[in-house]
């Protein structure tokens, strides 16, 4: 008697469980959000650049890719792309820090949107990823290519493939240092992708073209330059 009333009970509670219309409301993401921050080795945030966005199309070309979206990097070093279909997408950026240009020298920076995830990316523009050092020998210009140390050299980074002549301003955005006593420099955390301009200079005011290298990142650039007497 007792399992037929336990049996009763349950047909009655599934019966009446059954009239109760229940909705829910299910929300599917099938995209997410990407925020690129850039900043320096210290930590600072690099405001002066923009970003592009493209779609990873690998059947095509590069340039005949469209360009989804480009936007300038704000004041805390940041780029919200807000919310983009999940899937893999390509970023080129270039900005400039200080004097120097930086850019990803490929053009290309893969990323990847998984859908209903806030993806966030932090890039260190000085990272040996983007940058590149110039090991340099100075040597004297004539038959015995003597070593020359104490020699006063600057590194101009080239931009759009041009210079100017007027020295004075070479000087302010260029970067200098001194040979040592085996005639070595070596110049650290320059933006790869780019071409630099050697010069030699005296405290006179003479100066030198002596030559120009490109340079690539997380690479090393073995140079000698031979400088004449000015």
């Amino acid at each position: 008697m007792m399992r037929k009333m336990i049996l009763f009970l349950v047909l009655v509670i599934f019966a009446w469980s059954c009239k109760e219309d229940e909705e829910f409301d299910v929300t599917v993401r099938d995209s997410g959000n990407l925020r690129v921050h850039f900043a320096d080795k210290d930590g600072t945030p690099v405001t002066d650049g923009v970003v592009k966005l493209y779609p990873a199309d690998l059947e095509n070309d590069f340039d005949d890719v469209p360009l989804l979206d480009v936007q300038s990097i704000n004041e805390e070093g940041l780029v919200d792309f807000g919310e983009l279909k999940s899937g893999s997408y390509y970023a080129m950026w270039e900005l400039t820090s200080g004097n120097l240009k930086y850019k990803t020298y490929d053009h290309l920076m893969a990323v990847q949107v998984v859908a209903g995830v806030d993806r966030d990316l932090d890039v260190n523009i000085n990272s040996r990823l983007y940058n590149g050092t110039l090991n340099l020998t100075v040597r004297s210009d004539d038959f015995i290519a003597d070593i020359i140390a104490d020699a006063k050299i600057l590194v101009v980074q080239r931009v759009n493939g041009s210079t100017t002549k007027d020295f004075s301003e070479l000087l302010e955005r260029g970067i200098k240092g001194v040979s040592d006593v085996d005639g070595k420099l070596l110049v650290e955390n320059l933006p790869g992708g780019y071409s630099y301009d050697i010069y030699y200079y005296n405290d006179n005011g003479d100066s030198e073209y002596l030559n120009s290298y490109f340079l690539y990142p997380d690479y090393i650039t073995y140079k000698t330059v031979y400088v004449d007497s000015i």
